[in-house]
């Protein structure tokens, strides 16, 4: 039996899988030879899928560009779902002041003084909860999985082959849906490059190709999702004149005050 090679980046890595299916192969042989070229397309999940279920509800399912063209989602396509975002992080978002300023503190400390010892906590992934309890914090963030669809319904629903293996959370974790070209074979030839979307928050920042037969990368060419993912915290807009030295300056590790810092980068928790 052949084996299909399928490949699968991320801003965060490099999947190589082993598999067999059924419709390998649909897009034929292609030649890449364009810089920056995006073969996938996207849409996202909004409502949540529960791990069992074969039915997505997304914003779109013609899902059409890319390797793709004008020919929409089909039975026999080749689609991801992952969820990008949904940790839990140790980090109260509720302002408080106390004489001092605005800020936030380490999640468990709330209501007493001993945060002031525990700062280095803050944004760390909560693994226990406000009863000691064990938990996940990553949440669904970073579950994903490989599906054939097997029919479409309407402008917004996608039924799998399968039913999935993990639980999504919908609109709250980010969760999008790529689907994949599949190549009987795939040269990326001279300065040609695949590359996905820019990550907007809601989709992007994925490259998911599966080839069949054989996969060529000549000298120049590149698959890759470099710069592609998450976002970088928006600068400080207002900044500080005054005239405290910087040594003196009381600032806080998490405050809503725009004034005193740019934001922490977005990240698996989630942004802004």
């Amino acid at each position: 039996m052949k084996t299909t090679l399928r490949l699968f980046l991320t801003c965060l890595g490099v999947m190589i899988l082993f598999t067999s299916n059924a419709q390998r192969g649909k897009e034929g042989n292609q030649t890449i030879s364009a810089a920056n070229t995006v073969v996938n397309t996207y849409t996202n999940l909004t409502v949540a899928a529960a791990a069992g279920t074969s039915i997505l509800t997304v914003t779109s399912n013609s899902m059409i560009g890319g390797a793709f063209g004008a020919t929409p989602l089909a039975p026999g396509d080749l689609v991801m779902i992952i969820q990008m975002q949904g940790a839990v992080l140790n980090c109260d978002t509720y302002p408080h002041d106390l004489l001092w300023g605005t800020y936030t503190i380490p999640a468990p400390y709330r209501w007493s003084n001993s945060w002031k010892h525990h700062a280095h906590e803050w944004g760390a992934l909560i693994h226990m909860d406000i009863f000691n309890n064990p938990t996940n914090g990553y949440g669904n963030s970073g579950k994903f999985e490989e599906i054939e669809v097997l029919s479409i319904t309407g402008g917004n629903t996608i039924e799998l082959g399968c039913n999935l293996v993990n639980s999504y959370d919908g609109l709250s974790g980010h969760v999008q849906i790529v689907r994949i070209p599949r190549y009987d074979t795939l040269t990326i030839t001279g300065t040609g490059s695949i590359v996905p979307n820019i990550w907007d928050g809601t989709t992007g920042g994925v490259v998911d190709i599966e080839v069949n037969s054989h996969l060529d990368i000549n000298a120049g060419g590149l698959i890759s999702a470099d710069a592609a993912g998450f976002r970088g915290g928006e600068l400080d807009a207002f900044g500080t004149a005054g005239t405290v030295a910087v040594l003196d300056d009381v600032k806080f590790l998490g405050t809503n005050d725009p004034a005193s810092g740019s934001e922490k980068g977005e990240g698996i928790h989630g942004y802004h």
